[in-house]
Parts: structure tokens; sequence; C-alpha cells
């Protein structure tokens, strides 16, 4: 009654524009603050009624003591994602049967939330109390497992945690990251100062500086400083110019020695960073599944590597390792970073060119130069690779081309973009390992030249690898499918082998130095944003 009265007075007695300022300050101002006002009620209603139930849940967790035992698992075993998972299950079981207070289902998500993140419990453990867990069981084992997440997490060192990866090299990136917090949190380690060029036997009064930087990063031993007069302190001499190659090798430098901008903004990068590049990189692999695959092939982009790994991911090294060619930084062809399981490989491929390349690059070059087609071995085709349809290259080919009604490939030989043979793995972006002809550019620091797919430098080995046990598929076999005739050839792969692509700037090599690489597609920024 008192609202339409009020709003009878309001309609009939205030002027026009007056309703126009209060219907303005009503929607900009009174209903938000309203709405805040009852959210922030509800939420201090919510946290009252489920005051007592979290203490309880408290209380009977730190009771069983459980949390305790895994801790101490993970402390013994220096690895969380055995002892720490099998802290979870004995926290859940042990008290998961004891009445408590009902909880709702965001607060059981919340609790198996904050287990994850704390790491006591990893995505399989996570997925399997989901399952097994319905209703309020769920909720009251998550509520009473929170304890457990909190004393793990004091309780352990940030190291322990962060090794909750299954792969040897997430694990011994845990040991360089506890190198590296250790130089950050010691004394000032600054780089040498330098404004100009420095080559091998220039005198550089910095030179002493530069060694023993060096030395602290393990680019030079410290034995090479014994001996050192007064005169070498002043000399680039042979002994630095060894260090900083291996300096720039460490961080996907060209090696030439030569003291130069890109080499002195690598040195003046703050150790701090560092240790966040060496953060997230153990994130990714802990974003890898928790399962070892036995034979699994991981591209690391940044690295500008790939590796293979058979029977012992989890404890070893790779069998096979080699430089590869990723998608360019420069406009949108950057690699994308997935999972997939290679299924089959194809010897004297066809390129089928995508369209956005064919309409950006080829079309207008065929149209300049009309003997460009047949001197790249291109063809106008429309169906299968075997059975495909080839039109004449006339102008209004070329224009259903550009529709997209036809398309361009190219044929197998030596000069396909391809190269001899392609590994294909199926997944939504259309990307693929390949080889390529132009072997040269395996030879530069930084190889991030293709418009998405991987192009690999050792195509034959890898091939060996992925063919090894299967009937019919020796070296030799595998030799002759790549080098004679000019007919593609599918080969059904019997042992599928699955394909992580990584991205990991930091990188622990066989020496045990980190090789630190530019983030090229700015990933590593964008993490540390979220």
């Amino acid at each position: 009654m008192a609202t339409a009265v009020l709003c009878g007075v309001y309609r009939a007695y205030l002027p026009g524009y007056a309703r126009t300022v209060v219907e303005l300050l009503s929607r900009t101002l009174v209903r938000p603050m309203t709405r805040l006002c009852w959210s922030l009620w509800l939420l201090v209603r919510r946290m009252l009624c489920h005051l007592p139930c979290l203490l309880g849940a408290v209380i009977g967790g730190l009771t069983t003591g459980a949390a305790f035992v895994g801790a101490a698992c993970a402390f013994s075993d220096g690895s969380c994602s055995v002892s720490a998972n099998v802290s979870g299950f004995m926290v859940y079981y042990a008290v998961g049967a004891v009445p408590g207070v009902p909880l709702l289902a965001p607060d059981a998500y919340l609790a198996f939330g904050l287990l994850f993140l704390a790491g006591a419990i990893g995505w399989s453990s996570a997925r399997y109390l989901h399952a097994r867990s319905p209703g309020g069981a769920a909720a009251r084992g998550a509520a009473l497992m929170l304890p457990a997440a909190l004393v793990v997490t004091l309780m352990m060192p940030a190291t322990a945690l962060a090794q909750n990866t299954v792969y040897a090299p997430g694990r011994m990136l845990t040991e360089a990251l506890d190198r590296y917090r250790a130089l950050a949190a010691g004394p000032d380690l600054r780089p040498p100062p330098s404004r100009r060029i420095v080559r091998s036997g220039d005198v550089f009064a910095a030179a002493d500086t530069l060694r023993r930087y060096l030395i602290m990063l393990g680019d030079v031993t410290d034995t090479l400083v014994s001996g050192v007069g007064a005169e070498a302190d002043t000399i680039y001499d042979d002994d630095l110019v060894q260090g900083v190659i291996a300096f720039q090798v460490r961080h996907g430098l060209e090696p030439d020695g030569i003291i130069g901008p890109a080499t002195m903004a690598a040195m003046r990068v703050p150790l701090s960073q560092r240790v966040h590049q060496l953060e997230v990189a153990l994130e990714r692999w802990r974003q890898l599944p928790d399962t070892v695959p036995e034979r699994v092939v991981v591209v690391n982009v940044p690295a500008f590597r790939l590796y293979a790994f058979e029977r012992d991911a989890g404890t070893g090294r790779p069998v096979l390792r080699m430089n590869v060619i990723v998608g360019r930084a420069q406009g949108r062809h950057a690699t994308p970073l997935f999972s997939g399981v290679m299924r089959e490989l194809v010897f004297q491929p066809y390129w089928d060119v995508p369209p956005s390349i064919a309409r950006a690059e080829l079309l207008p070059a065929i149209r300049r130069d009309p003997g460009y087609l047949a001197r790249e071995h291109l063809e106008i085709v429309r169906g299968g690779d075997h059975d495909a349809a080839i039109y004449r290259p006339t102008a209004a080919n070329l224009s259903r081309v550009a529709a997209g009604d036809l398309r361009l490939r190219q044929r197998p030989g030596p000069w396909n973009s391809l190269g001899a043979v392609k590994f294909v793995f199926p997944n939504r972006y259309n990307v693929y390992l390949h080889g390529t002809p132009a072997q040269g550019l395996f030879a530069r620091a930084r190889r991030d030249f293709s418009h998405g797919c991987i192009r690999i430098e050792n195509p034959a080995a890898l091939a060996e690898w992925v063919l090894d046990g299967q009937e019919g598929w020796d070296g030799s076999a595998i030799a002759a499918a790549m080098t004679t005739g000019m007919k593609s050839r599918r080969v059904p792969l019997a042992r599928p082998v699955p394909v992580y692509m990584l991205y990991a700037t930091a990188v622990v090599g066989d020496d045990g130095l980190v090789r630190f690489y530019p983030d090229i597609y700015g990933h590593d920024g964008a993490r540390s944003e979220q």
C-alpha cells in the first residue's frame, strides 16, 4: 500500500527532468549498492552457518593423525606425487565415515580444490575421490581432508610440493629451482658492465667480474681463477670466451663468444625472473598426464627441441632428441600447445597447402609468374591424394582456389616442403611433425620459421624409433621408403605414440646446468599475470 502511494506521488508531482534524475541515480547507485549489501549479507550468513562444521572438521581431521603420516612420507621420499596421494586417501577413509555436519556441494569442491592446489592430491586422486564419494560422504570427506592440506602445505618445503610430477625432466627442475632461489636470495650477483661489443683478446676492465659471474652460474669452473694475474683480469681471454660461449648456448643465443647486445641483455635478466621461469616450467611438466606412457614424444616449443622417451620417461633421459623448427612468433602462426596420439606415418607425402597460405602467399606468386606452379611442382586439385582430379591452372581455377572450392597441393619428391615423411597425430589444429628440404635453418639458435607445424631435423631417426619392432619396417625399409619412388604411402602404427606439445623456457641439461630460452610466444608472462 505504501509503495503504491509513493509511486503515485512520484509520477504525479515530480517533473519529468526530476524523475529522470531519480531513475538515473537509482540505476547507477542505489540498485548496485543494494545488491552488494545483500550479497555481503548472504556471504556473512553462510560463513556463520558453516563455522561450527568447519571447526568440527578441523578438530576431527587433526585427531586422526593421518595428515602427519602423509607429511612424513613426503619428507622421506622427496616426492609428493605418491606419498601425498596416500596421505589424502588415508585421511579420507579414516575419517570420511565419521558423522559430521552436512556441507553443501560447493564446499566439497572448494575442499578438493584447496587440496589440489596445496599439492596434497593430484588430478587422478581428485577424480577418484569425487567419483567414489557421492552426496554428503564426498562433502564430509573433503571437509575433513582440509586439515591434511593445511598440514602438508605448512610442514613440507615448497620444493617438495613442486615435485609433484612423474616426469624425470620435471623433477630435475626442482634441484635447479633450489639453486637459483639460493642465488637470488644470496649476495647480489651482478653481470659485468659493458656498453660496447667485446671480442676475444680485447682489453676488458670488467673481466674479473665477468669471470666470477660465470663461475657462479656454472659456465666457468672455479679452477680457472687460480693463477690468474692482474694482467689477465683486464683481458677477455680464451677461458672467458669459452665461458661466454657456454652461457650463450644455455640461453638460446648464437654461440659466437662475442659479448654483444643480446648476450648482455641475457646477463642482465634478474635471477628472480630466472626463478619464475623455472617455477612456470615445472608447473607445465606437472600439467602433463599423471601416468607416464611407455613411449612418448615431447616437443618443447621455446627450446626448439624434440625428445623421445621409452619405458623410463619418469626415471631416465630421452632415448632420442633433435632440433625442430616451430611456428613463427610474428603473426598468427604460433604452434599450439596440446596433446595427441601419433597413429600413422606417411612416406613421400603430398603437401596440401592450407587455404590461408594459398591465398596470402602462393596465389599472388602464381599470378605474377605463370611458371611458378610447374617450377614448385604444385597442382590444382579436388579430392583425396590418389584419386584427386587435377585442374588446369587457369585464371578461373585460381579464383576457385581462392574461394576454397579447389585446393593447391605439392607433389611428393625432394622438393616437397614436408620432406620424405610426415608423422600424423590427428588434432583440430591440423598440426603434425614432418621433414623439410631446408636443413640449413636447423643450425640457427632461434628456429621459429614455420606456419605452425613442427619441422624435425632427423625424420629418419624418428621414423625408425616410432616403427621399432613393427614387422617389415627395419632401417633399410624405412630408408628405401624415404628415398625411392614418388608415390605416397601411409603406414598405420602398430603401437600408437602419445605426443605432447610443451612450453618450458627452462630445461636442465645432461650436465646439470639450466638452459633458458626466450619466451617467444609470451606464455610465461601471461602465466605470471593469471
